[in-house]
Parts: C-alpha cells; sequence; structure tokens
C-alpha cells in the first residue's frame, strides 16, 4: 500500500528522508560503539585468564619453568581450544 504523494509534498519527504538518514547514521555510530566495548571486554576477559594462568602457575612447582608454564607432555594430552587473544585494530 503505496502513498499518494501531492506535488506539493517535496519538503516532507525531503525532511522524511533527513530524519531518517539522521537515524541511519545514528545506528552507524551505535554499532561502532558496541563492536568497540565487545573488543575491550575480550581483552579484559583475555587479561584476565592470564593473570589467573600466571598466578597459578606461580603457585605450582612442577609447571614452573617449564615452556608457557605447561607441564611437560601437557600440549598433547590436551585438545586443542581454538582461542586466540584478541587482536587490536
Amino acid at each position: 500500500m503505496a502513498a499518494r504523494l501531492d506535488a506539493g509534498s517535496g519538503d516532507e519527504l525531503t525532511a522524511a528522508y533527513r530524519r531518517l538518514n539522521a537515524a541511519y547514521q545514528q545506528t552507524l555510530r551505535y554499532a561502532e560503539d558496541v563492536r568497540r566495548l565487545y573488543q575491550q571486554v575480550q581483552r579484559a576477559i583475555y587479561q584476565s585468564l592470564l593473570g589467573l594462568a600466571n598466578a597459578l602457575e606461580a603457585k605450582d612447582a612442577y609447571t614452573k619453568g617449564t615452556p608457557s608454564g605447561s607441564a611437560p607432555g601437557a600440549a598433547a594430552s590436551q585438545p586443542r581450544s581454538g582461542f586466540r587473544p584478541p587482536t587490536s585494530t
């Protein structure tokens, strides 16, 4: 159901277009904010996990001094998680 347009409604269409475009631009800004906040949360979680791993490694004499703090043979016995640290953009 398309609305009929009068010849004199050009100003209304222009105003509606401007409002629609402004709303679209605002959603783009919101999306950018959400992306930035998501990356911050991702980095914070990664740093927390890294801190926890370092704390556990410091308390465990068995894993201390081995490469990346893992117990000998642990890499071979653990399945790959697919987790990769976030990259900064």
